[in-house]
């Protein structure tokens, strides 16, 4: 059965008026079929996550997650594939590997050199272990009959070619291979931005830049915000909300991921504040203006002195780093106070100050 793409899976409801009587049987023919086999290779990412489910639950087996360490995820997670063993002797029955549709490979959206590599020899390595012929052992990376979905998931793919090799394309080659999108009146400043780019900038990087900017300005018009696709994008956004919203996404590995990825950059945030903060104290006219005389100073320092006093004593992350913001800019990586921290003793030394600047 043929589906129509869907990024949250087939809906089959829309497909059959009894798909809660027909999935089951579906399931458990699936599950049969993976189970008369040592060796499967599932494609998709629904598919990976319905075969792992349907597995979990298997009496006298156990599965195993087995990950593998490469330089790009498979449907948003580390790649893996199962490991099937028998619960009693722990004789492995069944080996699952993962695969993204072919399509994906010929419709050229973005499948980089290292994932094209992998397929290869994931797919090779099955046949070989299942003795079934191989036709071709680079099927994958090395294609001819590649269509692009669009000019700029062919500059994605290119871009990290860019980035993995260190040698740009040369801006003569990058016309050639945006020779339509030049040939339109509305890429018209970026014919200007390629006619200005300097030899060592990526051209590939400036147009997909040049496309993400076009795109942001579009969405904020009220027009496009009324437009069909405009709906679809935020009944997406409002999908995919809920779902993390549940327990069972939470739990699972994208969830846990972005838990862990959450929390790391909590702790950045609060690490550089804090040496943020030990710099901005460390500053000679904050340790100034607490070591002077309420009597001293005017009224708005005095007022200073009491807020660093109490940031220091209590101040959170956030209260911190906005109150150095507005005080102090970095300047070659470190901090330079603004006039308003200074301390004056009068008016005049608050104008020779300013004239020094």
């Amino acid at each position: 059965m043929r589906a129509d793409y869907s990024v949250e899976g087939p809906q089959w409801d829309k497909l059959f008026d009894q798909a809660e009587d027909i999935l089951p049987i579906c399931h458990d023919f699936a599950k049969d079929a993976i189970l008369s086999a040592p060796l499967s290779i599932v494609l998709g990412k629904h598919n990976a996550h319905l075969v792992e489910k349907l597995l979990q639950n298997e009496v006298q087996l156990s599965v195993e997650r087995v990950y593998l360490t490469l330089p790009f995820s498979m449907y948003g997670e580390q790649p893996f594939f199962l490991v099937v063993r028998n619960e009693e002797s722990w004789a492995i029955r069944h080996l699952i590997f993962f695969s993204y549709h072919a399509m994906r490979f010929k419709k050229g959206q973005g499948p980089n050199v290292e994932m094209s590599v992998f397929h290869d020899l994931l797919w090779n390595a099955v046949c070989r272990w299942a003795g079934v012929p191989i036709a071709a052992e680079k099927l994958f990376s090395d294609r001819d009959d590649l269509e692009w979905m669009n000019q700029l998931s062919k500059a994605q793919v290119l871009r990290r070619q860019e980035l993995n090799t260190g040698s740009l394309i040369p801006i003569s080659r990058a016309r050639e291979i945006f020779k339509q999108a030049l040939e339109q009146a509305d890429n018209a400043e970026f014919v200007d931005i390629l006619d200005n780019l300097p030899p060592d900038e990526s051209a590939m990087a400036a147009y997909i830049r040049f496309v993400g900017r076009r795109g942001n300005e579009t969405q904020r018009t009220e027009e496009w915000k009324q437009t069909p696709a405009a709906q679809k994008w935020r009944d997406a956004h409002e999908r995919g909300q809920q779902t993390r919203k549940t327990a069972e996404w939470k739990q699972s590995p994208a969830g846990q991921a972005q838990e862990k990825a959450r929390l790391k950059g909590v702790e950045t945030t609060v690490r550089k504040s804090r040496d943020n903060w030990e710099e901005f104290m460390n500053l000679d006219e904050v340790q100034e203006l607490l070591a002077s005389d309420d009597t001293k100073i005017a009224p708005n320092n005095r007022w200073k002195k009491v807020k660093i006093t109490a940031l220091a004593a209590k101040g959170t992350p956030v209260e911190r780093s906005q109150y150095v913001a507005r005080y102090c800019a970095r300047k070659d990586g470190r901090l330079v106070p603004q006039p308003g921290l200074q301390v004056f003793a009068s008016g005049k030394a608050k104008k020779d100050f300013l004239a020094t600047l």
